[in-house]
């Protein structure tokens, strides 16, 4: 990073009016102070107004002030005077660039620093040191502690309250959002927690709520700051504020290295900051309402490094639909932007069920000539989606409730009471014809994870390395019964059930947005706060270390929907930000 020094506005006072203090208020003899620093919310921009003030040893203004204006738009300062006082505060006020929204701030805020001219030359004034002014000065003079190890003490009080518990960290003065270090870090996430989507009027009210309560005992209490600085951590798509930050800087002609601030956000609000909680899931709403028509019963799969969705079930008054059937096929490499690839894709005309296999799409359907009512189980595959071939005939299956994976090489299609493989999608070997599910009433749902098939009904689990001998991992998961409409998927950590319709009897179903995730099969957690509507008919597809959920039906009055969504673990998350 370039050596900003260089672009320091060299402050000038303005104005300065010296009244007398006692001697045991002030030293004997003036103190040449050469302040430097940063403004930082975001950064502060150009016309910026700082005021330095001179402090007595009581922590009250002796009446000697220097003002000036900042000229750039990163808050970079530099003052150079005598001064005849051993504290200053430091106050900024002006608009800031805002992280969170990557907007400039609609209106003014103020920003605070105290220290002790003696100990520092430099102080960046920030969140953390406003947060941090009233405890460190409370305890100074009504607890008689050194000023040093009342800010020490301050800055650990306050960390605190945000779940961060981290030692040997930089002063609040000397952190600086622009530069790599776990203490940059830390200001940064609490920076974009306090802001959120807060206006400016909103952030210093809440400064204020959170410096009234722990000025005396340096603890929050108000329960109020507290739900809310957990629900903003909730809200912050950290992603976003890295961009908006990095793209900010980059406008500036600074290249800046933006600190790992989001191990200490806490994303799922419970109070544990995202590198010490091993439950931690992020969830993004990538697409209110994508390009292709609201659908249910589609596929969604990987392919040539996007994501595509195949086919289902919709109005049957939007143009290119057949019999109620979709017969579109779209695909996207960031769940934003789509692009339709074909259209009318004789295949998708029936109930059908897709896959992935030897670098082409795969799809298995019953078809009926509805002039002649025969039936045909046809095989189609393609190579880029457009152009489909009819390869040849299937087993004989109910290709509604067919479910289609790849493992061990093999190509298999796993029904209610068969199971069938192959090595070349075309000849078929029955596995068996006769499953140990079958009994259960409700669709079963398939993937592959940690080098077995995986199966699960109802409240029920299973597991098999070769299709016909399955164990039933778990017979009571934790999750309400439900018969069908769920998506069953996995990535290289963790199973994942999402959603679906729950059995409440007599023929009753309820609809769901919940979803559940484990590491072995047995062992089932629930992911909590779950953004997304009630849905069925979903789908679901692992893509970018991300577990996508998109389309299907609300099951309220069968709305059909076109979002998309998507999550991931943090630790995940983290380990696919490494890669890259």
């Amino acid at each position: 990073m370039r050596n900003w020094i260089n672009l320091f506005l060299t402050v000038t006072v303005i104005a300065f009016t010296i009244v007398s203090c006692s001697s045991d208020d002030n030293p004997t003899e003036p103190i040449q102070m050469e302040l430097n620093g940063y403004i930082q919310k975001g950064p502060f921009i150009s016309g910026t107004s700082l005021t330095i003030q001179e402090l007595t040893d009581s922590f009250v203004s002796n009446g000697t002030t220097y003002s000036t204006t900042i000229n750039n738009d990163f808050g970079g300062f530099s003052l150079s005077s005598e001064i005849s006082s051993n504290y200053v505060e430091v106050i900024a006020n002006g608009y800031y660039f805002d992280e969170v929204s990557g907007q400039l701030s609609s209106s003014e805020l103020t920003l605070r620093s105290v220290l002790d001219v003696n100990e520092s030359d430099s102080t960046n004034v920030n969140i953390l040191t406003t947060l941090s002014k009233d405890r460190i000065i409370h305890l100074v003079i009504e607890e008689n502690l050194d000023f040093e190890v009342a800010k020490s003490q301050a800055e650990i009080e306050i960390l605190q309250i945000f779940g961060i518990y981290e030692t040997d960290l930089a002063s609040f003065e000397n952190m600086n959002i622009s530069e790599n270090s776990v203490s940059n870090a830390i200001l940064l996430a609490i920076s974009a927690t306090l802001q959120c989507d807060n206006t400016v009027a909103e952030l210093s009210e809440l400064i204020s709520k959170i410096n009234l309560d722990i000025k005396e005992d340096g603890t929050l209490n108000d329960q109020i700051c507290i739900d809310e600085i957990r629900n903003n951590g909730k809200q912050i798509v950290f992603t976003e504020v890295r961009n908006n930050i990095e793209e900010r800087y980059t406008n500036l002609g600074l290249s800046v290295n933006i600190p790992f601030f989001e191990d200490y956000l806490d994303s799922d609000g419970d109070g544990i900051i995202n590198k010490n909680d091993n439950d931690t899931f992020i969830w993004i709403r990538t697409l209110e309402s994508a390009p292709w028509a609201t659908r249910m019963l589609h596929s969604s799969i990987t392919f040539q490094d996007k994501v595509w969705i195949i086919g289902g079930r919709t109005d049957e008054s939007i143009p290119g639909v057949y019999q109620g059937m979709a017969t579109d096929i779209w695909n996207t490499v960031d769940g934003v932007n789509w692009t339709q690839i074909s259209n009318n894709i004789e295949p998708l005309q029936q109930w059908f069920t897709c896959v992935v296999f030897l670098d082409k799409i795969w799809i298995f359907t019953k078809a009926t000539d509805f002039d002649t009512a025969i039936t045909t189980n046809d095989i189609w595959n393609s190579q880029d989606g457009i152009v489909w071939n009819k390869v040849g005939t299937a087993p004989d299956l109910f290709y509604s409730k067919v479910k289609s994976i790849v493992y061990d090489n093999k190509l298999w299609l796993i029904e209610d009471n068969s199971v069938w493989n192959s090595e070349d999608g075309i000849n078929w070997t029955n596995v068996t014809s006769s499953t140990i599910w079958n009994d259960l009433w409700g669709s079963h749902y398939v993937t592959v994870f940690n080098n077995k098939m995986w199966l699960t009904i109802q409240k029920s689990v299973w597991s098999s390395t070769d299709g016909i001998n399955w164990i039933q991992e778990q017979n009571n998961a934790p999750w309400p019964n439900r018969y069908e409409a769920q998506t069953f998927t996995s990535n290289d950590s963790s199973l994942y059930l999402i959603s679906g319709y729950s059995a409440v009897g007599d023929g009753v179903s309820e609809p769901l947005n919940d979803a559940w995730y484990s590491s072995d099969g047995i062992n089932w957690n629930e992911i909590q706060d779950v953004p997304f509507p009630i849905r069925g008919y979903h789908s679901s597809v692992i893509y970018d270390n991300k577990l996508w959920v998109i389309a299907g039906a609300n099951g309220i009055n069968n709305t059909f929907l076109n979002d998309v969504w998507c999550f991931q673990n943090y630790a995940d998350w983290v380990i696919s930000l490494k890669k890259k």
